[in-house]
């Protein structure tokens, strides 16, 4: 009796640990799964990612206006880069109740790879990459403010246009 009795309660401790061990591998492959966040975004929480855009881009677009150094230029890219990448992702994980949150959710998308665009010129040195991406996120920001938040472009995108309208004015006054 003894006998049976110490071969049951190993045959009950194998199929424990057993138990344990097939739940702790399926419990570590799940942890490993990648999860995509939807989400929600309303109006003005695109009109915030917009405007975080064009306010990164802007102050790049700055710093390489007013030839700061390269250190600072390639921070600034190196952060603008990592950031709008961020929103991009969000962005296009976007899944609003409002058929046009979700299109200006994909307009924004566009306009965050158009303002890595500018950003990724600046990065390699490229002048005429820098320019010609340079006019379509204006053309691009301008167009957005217009058409989706009742021609409220980002102030940062105000203030580098009319300061660079004010250099042109003085410089053709000259």
């Amino acid at each position: 009796m003894r006998k049976w009795l110490v071969v049951a309660v190993s045959v009950i401790a194998m199929i424990g640990v057993t138990g344990c061990q097939s739940k702790s591998s399926k419990s570590s492959s799940s942890a490993g799964s990648t999860m995509i966040k939807v989400n929600h975004f309303t109006k003005q929480t695109l009109q915030k990612r917009y405007t975080t855009i064009s306010d990164l881009v802007m102050k790049t677009m700055t710093e390489v206006s007013l030839q700061s150094n390269n250190k600072t230029v390639s921070k600034s890219v190196k952060d603008g880069l990592s950031k709008i990448e961020k929103i991009r992702l969000e962005l296009a994980n976007n899944q609003s109740q409002d058929s046009g949150d979700d299109a200006l959710a994909k307009t924004l998308v566009d306009y965050a790879k158009h303002s890595s665009d500018v950003l990724t010129a600046v990065a390699n040195n490229d002048g005429k990459g820098y320019q010609s991406s340079a006019q379509a996120f204006f053309k691009q920001a301008i167009s957005i403010g217009q058409q989706s938040f009742g021609g409220q472009v980002p102030e940062s995108v105000r203030n580098y246009a009319n300061n660079q309208q004010a250099v042109t004015n003085s410089g053709s006054t000259k």
